[in-house]
């Protein structure tokens, strides 16, 4: 079964490159996207991602107030999440203070990068 990803992003252009990337290996992966915390929250409950790939800067809120969120409500607090910025320092500090972040990354990145080692553990 396709592991389900959820890519929150401002950035058309990356959310963009998400789906298209991981659509090539749809035995592999699905993809949903939002352009904003609220919205990534909202697709977090109700569809049950497997990963979410997290920016941290949103026009709505930061990443680590997403990730606060999600690991308030049961139904989302042990989603693994990936927090990808530009700005290293940012995603460290979250990093460290939130347990479902499982790794940080800072911009630009390969998706390589970003998903494989999250799903190689459970092989």
């Amino acid at each position: 079964m396709p592991k389900k990803i959820l890519a929150i992003d401002d950035s058309l252009a990356l959310r963009m490159f998400i789906s298209k990337t991981l659509a090539q290996s749809p035995e592999e992966f699905t993809v949903v996207t939002a352009k904003d915390g609220g919205e990534g929250i909202q697709l977090a409950q109700s569809g049950s991602p497997d990963l979410i790939l997290l920016d941290y800067i949103l026009p709505d809120m930061k990443g680590d107030a997403v990730c606060q969120r999600l690991v308030a409500d049961p139904t989302t607090a042990d989603i693994p999440v990936v927090m990808m910025s530009s700005n290293a320092g940012d995603i460290k500090r979250a990093e460290a203070e939130y347990k479902n972040i499982v790794k940080a990354i800072a911009k630009p990145f390969t998706l390589k990068t970003a998903v494989d080692p999250v799903f190689e553990a459970e092989k």
